[in-house]
This record gives C-alpha cells, sequence and structure tokens, in this order.
C-alpha cells in the first residue's frame, strides 16, 4: 500500500536554505582556496600550503554546519552535543595521562 508523506512547507524552505548554504559555502571554500593560492603560497613550503589549505577547508565547513544548525533551529540539540563532548575531552585527557609509579 502506498503511503503519503505529508510534508510541510516550513520542511521544503529550510531544505531549500540548507542546499542553498551547501552550495554557496562550498563555493565561497574554493574562491578562499584560489585567492589564498594567488597571495599566500609564493614563497612558502608545501606543508605551510597544505596548512593553510586544510585550515580554509575546517573552518569554512565549520562556519557552514553552525549556518546549518541555525536554519534548522537545532540549539538545543547543539548544546547538548557541545557539552557531551567536553565532558568526553576531559575524561579522554584524564585517562591519557601516564602515572609515574
Amino acid at each position: 500500500m502506498p503511503t503519503s508523506f505529508n510534508i510541510s512547507p516550513e520542511l521544503i524552505s529550510n531544505l531549500k536554505q540548507i542546499v542553498f548554504t551547501l552550495i554557496a559555502g562550498y563555493l565561497i571554500i574554493q574562491a578562499l582556496i584560489i585567492l589564498a593560492r594567488r597571495v599566500f603560497f609564493r614563497n612558502v613550503s608545501k606543508q605551510s600550503k597544505m596548512l593553510i589549505t586544510k585550515g580554509i577547508i575546517y573552518i569554512g565547513i565549520i562556519l557552514i554546519l553552525f549556518i546549518i544548525i541555525s536554519i534548522l533551529d537545532l540549539k538545543k540539540v547543539f548544546q547538548t552535543m557541545l557539552g557531551a563532548a567536553g565532558v568526553l575531552g576531559i575524561v579522554l585527557g584524564i585517562a591519557s595521562q601516564t602515572s609515574t609509579l
């Protein structure tokens, strides 16, 4: 039996905004990489080039995720995830310390 899905106009609007944000974010990240190559990459080592490129990519992805979270209004979920990540970081930091006994 076929089932019908009730898709609200708000969901469609959010999906459009998310797709636009992803495409625009990708294009902006690529433009920043090209700009960085033209400006910064003249007299730097391969490792520095890679570090700058990856930094642009990672910061761009994080900003895109923040924008998507704000579009979907997932602030409570995000706060919970950040709290859990903070606790996990502390636990792993304590667990990774070596004792000198």
